[in-house]
């Protein structure tokens, strides 16, 4: 790597350089004890989500302008509604949401 390259600040804005997450999957699992049931059936994902958004310090309209959906999409999402598989790209790829419903699926409800 060249030295530019880092002066510049490229290296930070490299997809490699994002937080894979696992600084939350304590948090993650600690929430999914502690709340309610969600309604849906995509529990992980909804436990997972709240907890990327808690991180990030966003309501739930911030989240929704930050990731480019619509507010009732972040309400479903937090409800079960979304399977990982059907979460939208740039959920997929900027946040851990895929790997945190993963290992909370894994360690069961």
């Amino acid at each position: 790597m060249s030295a530019a390259s880092s002066a510049d600040g490229s290296r930070g804005r490299h997809p490699s350089a994002r937080n894979s997450g696992g600084h939350l999957v304590g948090p993650t699992r600690r929430l999914s004890l502690v709340l309610p049931p969600s309604p849906g059936p995509h529990w992980a994902v909804a436990s997972a989500a709240l907890a990327v958004r808690g991180a990030e310090g966003r309501t739930q309209a911030g989240f929704a302008l930050a990731y480019g959906l619509d507010p009732a999409e972040v309400a479903a999402l937090e409800q079960g509604q979304v399977a990982p598989d059907d979460l939208s790209a740039p959920l997929r790829i900027l946040t851990p949401i895929v790997v945190l419903a993963g290992n909370l699926r894994a360690s069961g409800p």
